[in-house]
């Protein structure tokens, strides 16, 4: 057997075979062989001084090994280049031995090498060390693989190639390596652990199969390819750049550079936080999602201008984007988003055939939105502001464009905040617009829409406002320079106009303005049909020394209400077949109090009146000074005034009547409402009902009332002069929009920010784990997540703090009354594990922990998931399923021998931050679905929740909903889903506009209901629970006003929101989500993770109250619903929603008719709603 050996002289040992030695301690060594080296433990204490020139012509290595402390072994070399002088004759206790080649790999495999110079290792087979410590490293295995199964350290440079893998096992530190390292595998994978070089050298690394760095890269320049594989790194740090790229997925931690590069030709991009003052440059054939993007740097001290490009050939996602000084460009295929916001000198965002979804803008230069299909955003800042939507609507907050305009423009529907720029435009192709205040500075306001415009005060040099087939409510409007053209066929309503020229014009619907100030032209056109009214208020036109003379012409084919009209100088026509109303006065410039006044300016002027006396017979002549019926409350001043007759009417045929809708009624008022965020008009008029169906996806039409019945005479003359009294300006809109909001939180990070917490509470619970004090982690658990939500909510809840044993005592009370056997199940998310902590009516608390669910795995299949079940392109498919197995395989699996053991068939997860806003029910074994075996339900906690058992089967609701919107999309099912509760249970319900907070407040208090069911837009969104809200029908109530309500007392023991939608990933719009039945007051809640499609929310809530009336439980009925959707039992056939036996069918509205036949099976339908607080 080989021995070891010490040499002090040895030259260059050569064999023609294979080459076995023990330990070696000497000079410089250098052994070549044509087979294979075997040996020891491996220390060079100096150079072979020994060595001369004499073969340095052959061997060029000897000039090494004389100079420096080497070590050289070359394996399987084809020819020799020393004369062989190690024979296979040796005995076996001879240091060295020799033989005939045994290892056709021609393999390098030594212990730990010590080595002041070189090493270099070369063979065509496998090079395997454990530690090596020299000057410069190489290492070559051509054909096989080389593995450093130890530490790497080196006074120089590391070079390792493979033909095969590459594996380091040991992290490098800093100073272990003073040069750069390069690892290269011609065809293999290249897996290591942290290469950390600091300043000393770049790190590069080449595989032509996959890369796997299980640590952190840092080094000077840092460089990872995977040609035709995979590439996954941590955190990653380079004093220059980072560049990866690779064939398939390419997974980082976060990014820390002058430069970051990353390419993925046919796979995933996933990266952590990206920190640069350069360019980030990111490519992906498939999907992109990336933490924040920061640039450190101020504007104006980067050149050139670095640039932030994310390009997917799929979605593509960010946290945040805070670079002040670089352009930004984001372009994906499919959907693009962003849940924090965008700060660059110009924005360039474009989905080819998706939606985006973004934060706030910042901007210096131009943001330029474009997508195929829906565009959400929060507030936009720029030097010019372009949105683009080809086939979707758009959602915005403010709009402000410093130097430029503002340019919005949609296929559907437009809706947004105020907006500011040097221009603005607003234009939807085929949809409605509804936006809030407008400013152009120095160019015109455009909004051309062919359905209804909603906008507050309009201001620029010209207003131009179009509607080809819809309604327009607007503010005050100001053209400052040039004229206001405002038209829509089915009516304008308008606060004051003012501009040069003012044109107003309606087909077929009435006209309500305030004031009208113009230098020139007043023109007022009602048209149409007959039964429309112009309502206006004081009309001045004012021509300022222009010799243009002021015309002022108002035709309507009903009645015309005017409070005044003078036009100094010019021409007044008023034209209707009905009656005229000149209901107020003024002193015109000869002393004279007057309605309608030409005296004065430069020209005659001429007051034209034509009237039909009121189509009545007989007819009501025009009266000069009494404005009751057909007259004018004060005198008439012209040059020349002519007031015509009345004209026969032309006969027309008698109407049908039409049947009159039985009202809703009316509560009685309580002497104190509660205050809503947005006052309700004291005459509050319901919306008409459209001549068409209202196409899906839309916002409401504005809200105007029908005309008035028309009085008969005897009914005019009965009235007194002020019971007639018209509106100067239109009832108030709400000024109601959707903002975005900064994810920028006032509330304490109880995860990250929170020292205090972190210290006392996540450290002790993992301590307590860890231990196996598992009662006491209970607690603490329990305890931590109650504190989270009261400081979200900023309050007190009054609960009693529940010991373990006191908890079991709860479930085994529950289990006895109702037979079902309940469980609570805790998750808590560390960044190296998940725990789960069971808990059950008797029986040992149950633990386990999942180390590969560490927190950055768990939360990234998480986010997978969630975005397979929602996507809307993959509902046909099971492309969730993969996250659906994982997921179960980490949370339910590891309990379930315990659950099978003790029988459970309820589970309420209590979760940890991440998991709050997570759809449990869809979690899948590999042959079902959970909720096929579980009854699943979401706690905040054990203390924040009411477990008193109650009986829901025969309590009354109050069923409330709206389904149309100001600046919201419709809810066209929701009819049909009122009539459905109303039709089944006892109760009283309410339908748009009496669906308030005052109505909702006073019914209860008036005959308490213990089901409560809303049927409204539901926002849960990051930051402070002030920024999440409710929609009720002329005003929202934030989550931290929802106490108001006082459903708490006397308590609802169910409150229904079907329309809601939860801010992905943040752990605030969690917590208002995940709190909303504490903080309502309410046992029970059951509201939607995300905005499930019309005709999939009322098949759902049909079922679940069906359900709702035989199940032994509330999460019982739930989990009987989402089953029978997922069956196919419920679904769309025939114009019909038809459900199981016990849920019977519902004629889908008109609306709704246009869906073809469906079945509900995909967890997008039903995993969406998720019951909070109380199963029970």
């Amino acid at each position: 057997m080989p021995g070891n050996f010490v040499s002090l002289f040895d030259p260059i040992i050569s064999a023609e075979g294979d080459v076995f030695f023990g330990d070696y301690r000497g000079v410089s060594l250098k052994i070549e062989a044509q087979g294979s080296i075997i040996g020891g433990d491996i220390t060079i204490i100096g150079p072979d001084a020994a060595l001369g020139d004499a073969n340095a012509s052959l061997d060029p290595d000897i000039a090494i090994l004389r100079d420096s402390p080497a070590l050289i072994l070359r394996a399987g070399v084809s020819s020799l280049a020393n004369p062989v002088n190690l024979v296979a004759d040796g005995f076996d206790d001879d240091p060295l031995v020799t033989e005939g080649p045994l290892f056709s790999g021609n393999t390098i495999a030594v212990e730990n090498i010590s080595a002041g110079g070189p090493v270099i290792l070369s063979a065509p087979g496998t090079v395997a060390t454990r530690d090596i410590n020299g000057g410069k490293i190489e290492i070559d295995s051509t054909t096989r693989s080389a593995i450093v199964g130890g530490s790497l350290t080196s006074g120089s440079t590391v070079d390792i190639q493979a033909g095969d893998n590459i594996i380091l096992t040991d992290d490098i530190v800093p100073g272990n390596i003073n040069g750069g390292i390069s690892l290269s595998s011609v065809g293999g994978n290249i897996e290591t652990r942290s290469i950390d070089l600091g300043t000393a050298g770049n790190i590069d690394i080449v595989a032509r199969q996959n890369v796997n760095s299980r640590g952190e890269l840092r080094g000077v320049a840092v460089n990872v390819t995977s040609n035709s594989g995979s590439l996954s790194v941590g955190d990653s740090t380079a004093t220059q750049n980072i560049t990866f790229n690779a064939a398939g997925d390419l997974n980082t931690g976060n990014l820390n550079a002058a430069t970051v590069t990353a390419s993925s030709i046919n796979g995933d991009v996933a990266a952590g936080n990206i920190v640069t003052p350069g360019d980030v440059r990111i490519s992906a054939g498939q999907t992109i999602s990336t933490g924040n993007i920061i640039n450190p740097l101020p504007p104006n001290l980067v050149n050139p201008i670095p640039t932030i490009s994310l390009n997917a050939q799929n979605n593509l996602s960010v946290t945040s984007i805070d670079t002040p000084s670089a352009n930004i460009a984001l372009r994906a295929t499919n959907q693009l988003s962003s849940t924090g916001n965008i700060q660059g000198l110009a924005v360039d965002l474009n989905s080819d055939a998706g939606n985006i979804a973004i934060g706030n803008i910042n901007a210096s230069g131009i943001v330029n939105i474009i997508a195929r299909n829906n565009i959400t955003g929060g507030d936009l800042l720029g030097g010019l502001v372009n949105v683009n939507s080809a086939s979707g609507n758009i959602l915005l907050g403010r709009g402000t464009a410093t130097t430029s305009l503002v340019n919005l423009t949609a296929s559907g529907n437009v809706n947004s905040g105020d907006l500011r720029g040097v221009e603005v435009n607003v234009n939807s192709d085929g949809g409605r617009i509804a936006i809030g205040n407008t400013d152009a500075t120095i160019g015109n306001v455009s909004l051309t829409a062919p359905l209804d415009i909603t906008s507050g005060n309009l201001r620029g040099v010209g207003v131009n406002v179009n509607s080809n087939s819809g309604r327009l409510a607007i503010g005050n409007t100001d053209a400052t320079t040039g004229n206001v053209n405002l038209a829509a066929p089915l009516g304008v309503s308008a606060g004051n106009l003012q501009g040069v020229a003012v044109d107003v014009t309606s087909s077929r619907g009435r006209v309500e303005t305030g004031n009208i100030n113009a230098a020139e032209i007043v023109n007022i056109l009602a048209a149409g049909d007959s039964n429309i009214d112009v309502t206006i208020g004081r009309i001045n036109v004012n021509p300022a020394g222009s010799a243009i003379a002021p015309t002022v012409t108002i035709n309507a084919q009903n009645d015309i209400v005017v409070l005044s009209v003078n036009a100094p100088g010019g021409n007044i026509t008023i034209t209707t077949p009905d009656l005229i109303r000149v209901t107020d006065s003024f002193i015109n410039p000869n002393g004279a109090t007057v309605s309608l006044s030409t005296v004065g300016g430069n020209q005659p002027g001429s007051i034209s009146i034509r009237h039909g006396g009121g189509n009545r017979n007989p007819q009501i002549p025009f009266i000069e000074g009494d404005a009751r019926v057909n007259d004018t409350a004060a005198g008439i001043a012209s040059n020349s005034a002519n007031i015509v007759p009345p004209t026969p009417p032309t006969p027309t045929p008698t109407p049908t009547p039409t049947p009159t809708p039985t009202p809703t009624p009316t509560p009685t008022p309580t002497p104190t409402p509660i205050p809503t965020p947005t006052p309700t008009p004291n005459e509050p008029t319901p919306p008409p009902t459209p001549n068409e169906p209202t196409p899906p996806n839309e916002p409401p039409t504005s809200l105007f009332p029908e005309p008035d019945r028309p009085l008969n005479p005897q009914q005019l003359e009965n009235q007194n002069r002020v019971a007639r009294d018209i509106k100067i300006a239109p009832e108030p809109i709400p000024e109601e929009r959707i903002v975005t909001p900064r994810v920028v939180s006032n509330l304490i990070d109880l995860n990250s920010q929170n020292p205090v917490f972190q210290t006392v509470f996540r450290g002790d619970i993992a301590s307590q784990l860890d231990s196996g004090n598992l009662s006491e982690a209970l607690s603490l658990l329990d305890n931590s997540f109650s504190g989270q939500f009261k400081q979200y909510f900023g309050q007190e809840f009054r609960q009693e703090v529940l010991s373990t044993r006191e908890i079991q005592n709860q479930l085994e009370k529950l289990s006895a009354k109702t037979g079902i056997k309940p469980s609570i199940i805790y998750l808590f998310s560390r960044s190296d594990q998940l725990d789960l902590v069971l808990i059950t009516a008797s029986g040992a608390i149950t633990y386990k922990s999942v180390p590969a669910a560490n927190r950055e795995q768990l939360m990234r299949v998480v986010t997978r998931f969630r975005e397979e079940l929602t996507k809307p392109g993959v509902r046909g498919t099971t492309s969730y399923l993969p996250f659906a197995k994982q997921l179960y395989q980490w949370i339910i699996a590891p309990l379930e021998p315990t659950l099978k053991e003790r029988q459970i068939d309820t589970i309420s997860f209590i979760a940890d931050a991440g998991l709050r806003g997570f759809p449990f029910a869809a979690l899948h074994d590999g042959q079902q679905f959970s909720i096929e075996k579980y009854n699943i339900n979401l706690m905040p906690s054990v203390t924040l929740t009411d477990t008193r058992y109650i009986d829901v089967r025969n309590l009354r609701v109050l069923a409330m909903g709206a389904s149309e919107f100001t600046d919201l999309n419709p809810l066209p099912a929701v009819p049909a889903e009122i009539a459905s509760i109303a039709r089944n249970w006892p109760g009283v319900s309410f339908l748009n506009e009496g669906f308030t907070v005052d109505n909702l407040t006073r019914e209860h208090q008036k005959n308490p209901f213990g089901i409560v069911h809303l049927a409204t837009h539901g926002e849960f969104r990051p930051g402070a629970a002030s920024n999440s809200f409710i929609q009720f029908w002329n005003s929202r109530l934030q989550l931290d006003r929802l106490r108001q309500l006082n459903l708490n007392n006397p308590q609802v023991n169910l409150l229904v929101l079907s329309a809601c939608r939860t801010a992905v990933g943040d752990e605030s719009a969690e917590l208002g989500f995940g709190g909303l039945a504490v903080q309502s007051g309410v046992q029970t809640a059951v509201a939607s993770l995300w905005y499930v499609s019309d005709e999939g929310t009322l098949a759902l809530m049909n079922e679940f109250y069906q359900q709702l009336r035989t199940a032994p439980i509330k999460s019982a009925a739930l989990r009987q619903a989402q089953i029978a959707m997922l069956r196919g039992e419920v679904r769309l056939e025939g114009g019909k929603l038809r459900g199981t036996n016990r849920g019977g069918e519902v004629q889908l509205p008109e609306s709704l008719q246009r869906f073809k036949d469906t079945k509900f099976v995909h967890p997008y339908y039903w995993s969406a709603f998720v019951m909070i607080g109380s199963p029970w």
